[in-house]
């Protein structure tokens, strides 16, 4: 239950109006990693970009611009939600370790 919370709760953070800022951005890279269990790899995949670029962002060396940003952690919060549904026994849709949506599109 506390896992539960802990990703609604980051979901919520994903989502925020703010969540855009350089720095709330690469904390938010970093977090994802951990709750999902996401390596750099993944991430790159996800995003079709490099695992140096994934380690610049999470250092914030350089972010992809704001729109850009939004929609990484937009897919992020969607990836989020499929882990959610799959721990509450919701799910059903063949997604269910991932989360994966299915919808990969260059971000950076």
């Amino acid at each position: 239950m506390e896992r539960i919370k802990e990703l609604e709760s980051f979901i919520a953070e994903l989502t925020a109006k703010n969540s855009t800022d350089l720095d709330l951005f690469r904390g938010l890279i970093g977090r994802s990693q951990e709750l999902l269990a996401l390596s750099d790899s993944d991430l790159s995949r996800e995003f079709t970009v490099s695992r140096p670029t994934i380690s610049r962002w999470k250092n914030g060396v350089s972010a992809p611009q704001p729109l850009m940003r939004k929609m990484v952690l937009d897919r992020l919060a969607k990836k989020t939600k499929g882990h959610l549904r799959y721990l509450s026994g919701s799910s059903g849709s063949g997604n269910q370790g991932s989360g994966a949506t299915g919808d990969r599109k260059s971000v950076g």
